[in-house]
């Protein structure tokens, strides 16, 4: 298992995840268990996912899943108020510019498989 607690795409989600945590706290009850959970489960399930692609030799699948995730997490702060707290803001374009990068990294190197096994790259 590769360590992923010093990447920098792991620390600021776990910041996000331990944030809803302390403002979710305050939410009403009503907020609390429907919108709290929801954000509360939608940041857990992008650190799971930064973790499984960090172990994984083909990330390309798993950070679209992520970036799925991110989005439908973007539009639960969007629709319930918080989209303008620049934390947010700022979050969300450090999180899809890390993953940009890494989907660039991992696709022309696939792209580089599939010429070689096609033999276009002879």
């Amino acid at each position: 298992m590769a360590q992923y607690e010093h990447l920098p795409i792991y620390k600021k989600a776990y910041d996000l995840t331990l944030y809803f945590d302390k403002i979710v706290r305050n939410f009403s009850r009503y907020h609390k268990y429907q919108i709290g959970a929801e954000l509360r489960e939608l940041s857990r399930e992008v650190l799971r996912l930064i973790r499984r692609a960090n172990d994984a030799e083909d990330k390309a699948p798993i950070l679209l899943q992520n970036r799925e995730r991110l989005e439908d997490l973007k539009m639960t702060v969007r629709c319930n108020g918080f989209g303008k707290i620049s934390f947010f803001r700022s979050f969300f374009c450090f999180i899809l510019d890390h993953q940009r990068f890494a989907y660039s990294l991992v696709m022309p190197a696939k792209a580089g498989i599939h010429k070689t096994i096609a033999g276009e790259d002879a």
